[in-house]
């Protein structure tokens, strides 16, 4: 009659928390000197081989996070077969990618919407 009953333990984080992390974790890249804000990563055709040595120049071999909006569509193409290349949205980033990352490249355009969101 009075079996088991099944019982969540899942914790929700307060939004003021989670966006208190994600700012500690932006401004530890900031003072460690490894988030690169680029004026523009456009390029003519979706390469791969392009990206690649693009980044390769500012990751030394570390593990990548682009931040690049929707207009920016070939960047997630090109990234896509870079196994420790990843590419978020600004409204997508979360404090989980931005810790494991080593290098955080932000293109300049994104910044005022990364502010907007989690300001």
């Amino acid at each position: 009659m009075f079996g088991p009953k099944p019982r969540s333990y899942a914790y929700s984080m307060p939004k003021k928390k989670y966006r208190a992390a994600l700012q500690g974790a932006l401004s530890a890249k900031v003072s460690e000197g490894r988030l690169i804000v680029l004026s523009d990563l456009a390029q003519e055709a979706t390469k791969t081989k392009w990206l690649a040595r693009s980044l390769d120049r500012l990751r030394n071999g570390e593990h990548a996070l682009v931040v690049a909006g929707s207009g920016e569509s070939g960047i997630p193409l090109a990234a896509r077969n870079l196994p420790d290349v990843t590419v978020l949205s600004p409204d997508r980033l979360n404090v989980y990618d931005v810790v494991r990352a080593g290098v955080v490249v932000l293109l300049q355009g994104e910044v005022g919407r990364v502010q907007e969101v989690w300001s």
